[in-house]
């Protein structure tokens, strides 16, 4: 419990400027009369002030993969490299018993929806290795860490049975979105 409360406080504290400097560009655009100038013109005109933005700056590090819902990597550092998350002894064996003993960390993000943001369409976190196998061993795996009580409102992780498994992946996700 101390290490979650730790994490989500690292979080909103890394996330601050991001989402700060998100509303000053969000802010900026929605002054813009589309009726009386184009977006090239309009940016060559205000680019001198925007691309000091840090949320223009992050590149990969920073994803709104739909209005109000935010990817972002965080940095490897305290707290987030903290042994007791990234190496935890509870973790540790299902990944090898999955994975085998070679397990390697891709990546530390963090989901952070804003109010009234979006929520995700059905999706895969990875895709297939080879697409017309079925039934291969598992070569990733996703831990999902929440910082916030989760609940239907604030748009838990839900699972497609059988999704995981080779050309039923597709079938699976395109049942559900019907």
């Amino acid at each position: 419990a101390k290490l979650v409360a730790e994490l989500a406080d690292a979080v909103r504290a890394e996330l601050k400027p991001v989402l700060e400097s998100r509303a000053r560009v969000q802010e900026q655009l929605q002054r813009r009369n589309p009726s009386a100038q184009s977006f090239d013109s309009w940016w060559d005109e205000h680019s001198d002030t925007l691309h000091e933005e840090l949320v223009l700056n992050l590149g990969s590090r920073y994803k709104e993969r739909n209005p109000g819902r935010i990817d972002y990597s965080l940095p490897w550092k305290p707290p987030f490299n903290d042994t007791a998350l990234v190496a935890n002894p509870l973790l540790i064996p299902v990944l090898d018993s999955l994975l085998g003993n070679d397990v390697e960390l891709k990546a530390i993000q963090v989901v952070h929806l804003l109010p009234g943001g979006e929520t995700q369409p059905w999706h895969t976190d990875g895709g297939a290795l080879f697409r017309d196998e079925d039934d291969l061993p598992p070569y990733a795996v996703n831990v999902f860490v929440p910082l916030i009580d989760v609940d239907a409102a604030s748009g838990p992780t839900e699972f497609i049975k059988g999704s995981h498994q080779g050309r039923r992946r597709t079938r699976a996700a395109d049942d559900r979105s019907e």
